[in-house]
């Protein structure tokens, strides 16, 4: 090649390269890619378009489709004719636009969501810039002209995402154009729509408006007049809303005005004039305007039924941020078109407004509302104009000795509490709640009084048409409270609750946080920060007054007494609670116990960290006065701490005492009303009882102590059940665990030589039908009966006075921890340490046998009378009468207190919870008992009181056999240990606690007569 033609290509390749690019930039297809790239860099938006045909006169769009949250836009097609060549030199002339078949589909739920996820990025929102006036901010960045628009299309609202109710549909339409300097444009708006079809509503009526925008542009870059008009129509309604806009001038005021009409009538007009000098706006307002005016566009939703009326002036300053405003306003309507629970009550709210914020000061020159229904139910009236400073909370007025605010109750009625209980199914009727109260101020703190005290008269509260209370008088006196920049203070002076004429409840309580002035300095407008919050409640409560309560029927018995509390403690700003609470029961007295209660006093202190750690110290103290003033001890310490995740709580807690009386415990039982459908189990022996049908129960997720670990101790030094009976050191551990509750060395001490011993786990496994199951050992030592036995019946000799040793494995499964309480089995292998008295077959045998000898001597007087000669005969059947009446005192005289060397039995629970009795046996040097039954199970009553049925065989040695054979008492020959048995086993019946014996009195008395 030579070097000419080199020259000749090195210079026309740019050209030609540059010519070749802008070639390919008015290729569709090229633009159609750079297009496609653009749109998909947009963040959060998913686009896209079919073709882009870009010229220098124009630009046409088709198959564009653009989606965000919320919004979805189709476009068919778009034709731009505007000069690109203009577009270089800042002018954008649109001869024409077309938009035609286009469709929107809006979800307000979902724009709702994304606008609050975008705004909690976190960032600090930028400062607003200042407002120049309307036409300022439609100030134009290039010279513009439009000749015509034409456009339409379909939006559709999806009210209800996911609902069958129908979205509202709208058909618009917009043509027009003629925007250009010195020209005045006009722009037609055509809308269709369906309403909403709401449940309920008042269907889906038709709405059509239409209307014109017209806007004046003084110069390519600019306007200086805007209006719109629009007229809106649905069936036989029509109404009109105008918007316009003027600027005199540049630099002159604006003049703003919106207004709307009905039936010719101006329902809502709002003018404003903006001052640029001022840089601040100030207008009026009028409104009356009812739900009657609205209806008909309201796209099918019912309207609340409403009348709104009233006037009014403002003003804001967009450089100082001051404002002031001013009118009033009246409104009218149902409650129960407004709160659906509230009832149908014509209510008018009017209020009465004059007020001015400026800087950090805020003034109110006249402010009252009043609620009424005819009559005044509430009134809110300021007294005279003052001021507050919003960033130190001083309180200002002109005069300081009088009013500044009045709030008065003037009569409530309590039906309007009913909102406040919705689900609760509570109900109450009474008188309307009234009361006044007054502000004041002193030096600079404001200070709130009662004029007139609250007061609640209820006639009757029900829950789910039960009732609850009835004649019910409540009353809050002396409720006051203080402002200052120093803190503030509130309090009640008495509280009172009366019922069946006494005055059941007082209580008083306060609250009060005092700020630090240099930390208030230092957080202007957040002077609290950090302060503490102190609080103080005290009471009384009378339970006997409280007594004629249906929700309380439980405390019907008590005739006497009272219990009083307190708390106090304090609340610091970032969650830490240190609280002390007392609680004093003192001359309770019930009509199931004349004697009057012990004394109980519970002395609480709590306190909870930020992070949420709790601990509680709660000593409990009963005092019987009766009883020389003795006194019972427990003291329960716990620590809760959360886990970090928040999920799950660890407990560390003990129980601990040095001295508790069972007997003062249980004396408080009298309070509980006694269940008179339970009747006292048989002493005769009766048939088992059929189990109740199994519950249907569902699987739980997870155990009862779900979400809890930790461990609770016991350390109880002395329970004393009676004079002789006492408990001793009981101690041990409860571990919780995720998957068990583990008892860990349970240990108590009967008295010399006897303890107890527990070791067991109730462990929880979902997989299982019977969730929960219990394994447990129990042992008991050398336990001394006959202290126990003396202290269920009292005055008596005990039944059984041996030491008992007693060892069992138990065992239960079942779906719920309550169904364990019926499951639980286990054989109780009880056999006595050594010897002992057995006294259960004394019973009336002596006194029958006393009255069978003196019948036997009337008998043998008689036959020698009457067989006179033949005494011989006569003296003989005396003689044998009199042997068989000696044999039997001397039976009875054995029975009565049975000295035996050995006693042991199998002891278990069948199916219908009763306590199987196997392998009874009682050995002694002259009597051997062996046998076996059962005690039915009652619920409710202690086992030695449960109904006894003891099959037995009794068999005598030596001197008791003697007399046996001597009574004719016996069944057959001795065996190998030299044991005749008795003629005929026997029914031993009543309970443990009172063995009945009459089967064997009987069995005896029969024979030797029938002898």
């Amino acid at each position: 090649m030579t070097r000419r033609r080199k020259l000749v290509l090195f210079l026309l390749l740019p050209p030609v390269l540059v010519a070749l690019v802008i070639a390919l930039a008015f290729v569709p297809a090229v633009q159609t890619a750079v297009a496609r790239r653009v749109l998909a860099s947009q963040p959060g938006m998913t686009a896209s378009v079919e073709r882009v045909a870009a010229g220098l006169s124009g630009v046409r769009v088709t198959g564009l489709r653009i989606e965000q949250p919320g919004i979805l836009l189709d476009v068919p097609s778009v034709e731009l004719d505007v000069p690109l060549i203009d577009a270089a030199r800042s002018r954008v002339d649109v001869r024409r636009l077309v938009a035609n078949g286009w469709s929107a589909t809006l979800t307000p739920a979902a724009l709702v969501a994304a606008g609050a996820e975008k705004g909690a990025t976190g960032k600090e929102p930028a400062a607003p810039e200042p407002f120049d006036g309307l036409f300022a901010l439609l100030g134009l960045p290039v010279d513009l002209s439009v000749g015509t628009i034409e456009s339409s299309g379909r939006v559709t609202v999806i009210t209800t995402p996911g609902a069958a109710t129908k979205p509202l549909v709208a058909d618009i339409s917009l043509g027009g154009g003629n925007f250009s300097a010195g020209q005045t444009g006009k722009l037609t708006v055509g809308v269709t729509a369906e309403g909403v079809d709401v449940p309920g509503g008042a269907g889906a009526e038709k709405i059509s408006l239409e209307g014109v925008l017209e806007a004046h542009m003084p110069t390519s870059r600019s306007f200086d007049s805007l209006s719109l008009h629009l007229a809106a129509r649905a069936g036989q309604e029509s109404a009109t809303v105008k918007v316009a806009a003027l600027a005199a001038a540049a630099g002159k005021p604006e003049a703003y005005s919106l207004s709307l009409q009905t039936r010719d009538t101006t329902r809502a007009l709002v003018e404003a004039r903006r001052d640029p000098a001022a840089q601040a706006v100030e207008g009026s307002w009028q409104l009356d305007l009812g739900d009657a005016d609205l209806a008909p566009y309201a796209a099918g939703i019912v309207l609340p039924k409403f009348a709104a009326a009233g006037s009014g002036s403002f003003s804001y300053g967009f450089a100082s941020g001051n404002a002031t405003g001013s009118g009033r306003l009246q409104v009218q309507g149902n409650l129960a078109d407004f709160v659906p629970e509230m009832p149908r009550t014509e209510v008018v709210v009017a209020t009465e407004f004059d007020a001015a914020l400026t800087g950090d000061t805020a003034r109110i020159e006249k402010f009252s509302a009043t609620v009424s229904t005819g009559q005044p139910l509430v009134t809110v009236r300021a007294e005279q104009p003052f001021a507050v400073d919003l960033a130190t909370g001083v309180v200002t007025a002109g005069d300081t000795s009088a009013d500044l605010v009045r709030v008065a109750l003037d009569g409530v009625p309590l039906a309007m509490a009913e909102p406040f209980l919705t689900g609760s199914g509570i109900r109450v009727q009474g008188e309307p709640v009234r009361g006044a109260w007054v502000a004041r101020l002193q030096g600079d703190t404001a200070r709130i009084t009662t004029i007139e005290p609250l007061t609640v008269n209820l006639t009757e509260v029900t829950q789910d048409g039960r009732a609850i209370a009835a004649r019910l008088a409540l009353s809050v006196d002396d409720l006051a409270a203080t402002y200052a920049a120093s803190g503030w203070s509130a309090s009640i002076g008495k509280i009172t609750l009366r019922a069946a004429g006494a005055d059941a409840v007082q209580l008083t309580a306060s609250a009060r946080q005092t700020i630090d002035p240099a930390a208030a300095a230092r957080a202007a407008g957040a002077t609290a920060a950090g302060a503490p919050v102190t609080f103080e409640a005290n009471g009384t409560v009378q339970p006997a007054a409280l007594a004629s309560q249906p929700l309380l029927a439980a405390l019907e018995g008590v005739t006497a007494g009272k219990a009083t509390f307190s708390a106090r403690g304090t609340l610091s700003a970032v969650g830490d609670l240190a609280a002390r609470a007392t609680l004093a029961l003192d001359g309770l007295r019930t009509r199931a116990a004349p004697a009057t209660l012990p004394a109980l006093t519970l002395d609480a202190d709590v306190s909870r960290t930020a992070a949420g750690t709790l601990t509680v110290s709660a000593p409990v103290t009963l005092r019987n006065a009766a009883a020389g003033n003795r006194a019972s001890d427990l003291t329960l310490k716990a620590t809760l701490t959360p886990a970090p995740a928040g999920n799950a709580l660890d407990a560390r807690a003990q129980i601990t005492s040095n001295l508790f009386y069972i007997e003062d415990a249980q004396a408080f039982a009298a309070l509980v009303p006694a269940d008179n459908s339970a009747t006292a189990p048989s002493a005769s022996p009766t048939s088992p009882a059929s189990p109740p049908p199994p519950a249907t129960t569902t699987p739980a997720a997870g155990p009862l102590w779900a979400g809890l670990t930790g461990e609770v101790t016991l350390a109880l030094k002395r329970v004393v059940y009676s004079g002789e009976l006492e408990i001793a050191d009981v101690g041990g551990a409860i571990r919780i665990t995720p998957e068990a509750l583990k008892l860990e060395a349970i240990k108590a001490i009967f008295g010399a030589d006897s303890d107890l011993k527990l070791n067991g786990a109730l462990t929880f496994d979902a997989k299982k039908r019977d969730a929960y199951a219990l394994a447990a050992d129990l042992a008991v030592n050398n336990f001394a009966t006959a202290p126990w036995l003396r202290a269920f019946n009292p005055g008596q000799p005990a039944v059984l006075e041996t030491r008992l040793n007693v060892a069992s494995k138990l065992t239960g499964a079942a779906p719920t921890p309550a169904g364990l309480v019926d499951d639980v089995r286990g054989d109780f292998s009880i056999a006595s340490a050594g010897g002992g008295i057995c006294r259960a077959l004394s019973g009336d045998l002596a006194e029958q046998v006393n009255k069978t000898g003196n019948l036997a001597s009337t008998a043998v007087s008689i036959l020698s009378g009457v067989l006179g000669s033949k005494g011989g005969k006569a003296a003989k059947a005396a003689e044998t009468a009199q042997e068989v009446v000696s044999a039997l005192r001397q039976i009875a005289s054995s029975f009565e207190e049975i000295k035996f060397d050995r006693l042991s039995l199998v002891a278990s629970r069948d199916d219908n919870l009763n306590a199987v009795l196997k392998d009874l046996t009682l050995v002694s040097p002259e009597l051997r008992l062996t046998g076996g039954g059962q005690l039915t199970f009652a619920e409710g009553v202690p086992l030695v009181r449960q109904a006894l049925n003891l099959n037995v065989n009794l068999a005598g040695k030596g001197k008791l056999a003697t007399w046996l054979e001597a009574a004719h008492l016996l069944g057959g020959e001795a065996d190998a240990d030299g044991y005749a048995p008795f003629f005929t086993p026997v029914v031993l019946g009543g309970s443990l606690e009172k063995v009945d014996t009459s089967a064997l009195t009987k069995a005896i008395i029969g024979k030797a007569i029938g002898f």
